[in-house]
């Protein structure tokens, strides 16, 4: 066993409890490809045969991205929808781009955008 070598407790694809040697080589490649050691280890256990190739390909799934879902602000779709009729009947058509944050209208050739910003507490 060399300096940074890793000993490795694991059960095969038979049940059994084994324990190996995993080679400083195998951590250091890891750390370059930024992978988990865990799939690093599992991929080495692959190919000397003590492991499923199955095993290897979920651990090394990536996670799936987090969607989140935001909740209508109905106070805020009403602030945009008072504040573009206003300047509807005063200077003509507005454009809403986002019902809960945005309007834009032109005047005189010039185009203006008037965005709310509801702060935090």
């Amino acid at each position: 066993m060399n300096v940074g070598d890793l000993k490795y407790t694991f059960t095969d694809k038979t049940n059994t409890e084994r324990t190996i040697t995993i080679p400083s080589d195998v951590l250091k490649a890891a750390r370059r490809d930024k992978i988990p050691n865990k799939v690093a280890i599992d991929r080495y256990l692959a190919d000397l045969g003590y492991l499923d190739e199955t095993a290897v390909e979920e651990t090394a799934k990536a996670k799936a991205p987090k969607t989140r879902t935001r909740k209508p602000n109905d106070t805020k779709r009403g602030i945009i929808d008072l504040l573009s009729t206003a300047v509807t009947k005063a200077f003509g058509a507005t454009e809403v781009t986002n019902p809960e944050r945005q309007f834009r209208f032109e005047i005189d050739g010039n185009v203006y955008e008037v965005t709310l910003v509801q702060k935090r507490k």
